[in-house]
């Protein structure tokens, strides 16, 4: 079992306007750090990719989160 969360773009306000009844982004990342802290599999899906404001910090936090894999 490999569980995978998606997020449009690393901007809260892109999410707020396309995705306005779900979690934050931040919140999800922190979902994939807890996951890969108890070594269950976890990846990223950075779809649709909207926007991507800051690409270093985005890719320095998925990073951090250790993800298994990451589809665009």
């Amino acid at each position: 079992i490999e569980v995978t969360i998606s997020i449009p773009s690393d901007d809260e306000e892109v999410r707020e306007v396309l995705e306005p009844s779900t979690p934050k982004i931040e919140a999800r990342l922190e979902t994939l750090e807890t996951l890969r802290a108890h070594n269950i599999p976890a990846g990223l899906n950075l779809c649709p990719t909207i926007r991507v404001k800051n690409p270093e910090k985005l890719a320095s936090r998925l990073k951090a989160c250790k993800v298994s894999h990451l589809g665009m």
